[in-house]
């Protein structure tokens, strides 16, 4: 099988290691309905800033702003934590753990395009705007819960079978 696109197997701790925490705490965040823009306040390059909701005429492009950046390092920890969990090779990578992977990757674009396109019929105003966000790591999550959950049930028939 032609693994040149996975990623080398000891990036799966490290994803593992990222993605947990940080589904959980922003879990935990929407839950009670934190507000970002109070954490972790620091300067950073905007490319580009959109002042519909500030005091400010207009938009603005390439500046400096104050910001908060919890929501920034969770969103970029969850995907690479995904992407890491879900793109490293296993130990004994073959045409069967291929074969699943990209089953998984199939099952899960089509799991999320059937909720995308019901929440687009019947969910609107903000709520709507939620599930955008969300749909920034559906895919993935689904990926990787997809594929282990197959590769736990392969590993455990094998393990009946001896």
């Amino acid at each position: 099988m032609n693994t040149r696109f996975l990623l080398p197997h000891s990036l799966k701790t490290v994803g593992w290691i990222l993605l947990i925490p940080s589904v959980l705490y922003g879990i935990y965040v929407h839950i009670v309905g934190f507000e970002f823009d109070e954490v972790m306040r620091t300067s950073v390059f905007a490319i580009w800033r959109d002042t519909f909701l500030s005091s400010s005429p207009s938009d603005n492009f390439f500046e400096v702003i104050e910001n908060g950046i919890l929501d920034e390092i969770l969103t970029i920890c969850i995907i690479l934590g995904g992407i890491f969990v879900g793109f490293a090779k296993v130990k004994d990578e073959d045409e069967f753990i291929g074969k699943i992977r990209t089953e998984s990757l199939i099952w899960a674009i089509y799991l999320n395009s059937i909720i995308f396109v019901f929440a687009t019929i019947f969910v609107y105003d903000m709520p709507y705007f939620n599930v955008l966000i969300f749909n920034a790591f559906t895919p993935i999550l689904f990926f990787v819960i997809r594929f282990h959950f197959l590769l736990h049930q392969s590993k455990k028939e094998l393990r009946y079978e001896e």
